[in-house]
């Protein structure tokens, strides 16, 4: 099952819309067709993932925006199964920011991605690469995930001589297009970053059209252009 941290605020054990200052750990079950995420101690969820990563390897993924908490459950458990299928051998790890539902929210998201962004490398990538100092990481992140990730990695340099990652994956990036071009912050983060990215694009992404007119005073947003 895939594990899961989250900068959620649960109340009475029930996740809300709100932002944690804490980090809630947990592993992704489906009891009776019901999906849900069963809390854990920190360091049982550490021991979760080196027992899931049968090869060493783990893939750390972040959502994009519109993507309340049970969306994104579901989400990771189609994608294990897929990994599973195409005969991945190891531990997928989930970082849920507090996205809400509603695509008309998304300047409330985009705020949110900015406050909590700093929890992707503080409670995950750090503790990731302490406690399993010889595993292969690697990140997948889709559309304004991409955005949480860079602003992460950004608060903490550009990290010349220090590879966190083995491989990172864009999909639909929601960043300004011109960040990504060859020698721009963004670029140059996950070039020191990273062994290995990939970028994946479409130029006729309707989705990232939309805040590239409306919201970004007609910046095109790197998923929807080279």
């Amino acid at each position: 099952m895939p594990l899961v941290f989250s900068r959620r605020r649960f109340v009475r054990g029930s996740v809300t819309d709100g932002i944690s200052d804490r980090i809630t750990h947990g592993r992704v079950d489906r009891a009776g067709g019901t999906i849900r995420l069963s809390l854990q101690r920190p360091d049982d969820w550490i021991d979760a993932i080196r027992a899931q990563s049968g090869d060493g390897t783990i893939l750390l993924t972040v959502h994009g925006y519109n993507t309340p908490q049970p969306r994104f459950l579901a989400r990771l458990l189609d994608l294990e199964g897929r990994l599973r299928d195409a005969g991945f051998n190891g531990a997928l790890v989930g970082f849920d920011w507090p996205s809400v539902k509603g695509a008309l929210r998304y300047t409330t998201d985009r705020a949110t991605a900015t406050t909590t962004a700093r929890s992707l490398v503080d409670h995950g990538i750090a503790p990731l690469r302490h406690h399993l100092p010889g595993h292969r990481l690697h990140l997948m992140a889709h559309s304004m995930g991409c955005y949480v990730t860079l602003h992460a990695l950004a608060q903490f340099g550009e990290g010349l001589g220090e590879r966190w990652f083995d491989q990172v994956l864009f999909t639909a990036c929601d960043v300004d297009h011109r960040m990504m071009r060859k020698g721009q912050p963004g670029a140059r983060l996950l070039a020191n970053r990273a062994a290995r990215f990939t970028h994946y694009y479409n130029r006729l992404d309707e989705v990232l059209a939309v805040p590239g007119r409306v919201i970004h005073r007609g910046r095109a947003r790197a998923g929807s252009t080279a």
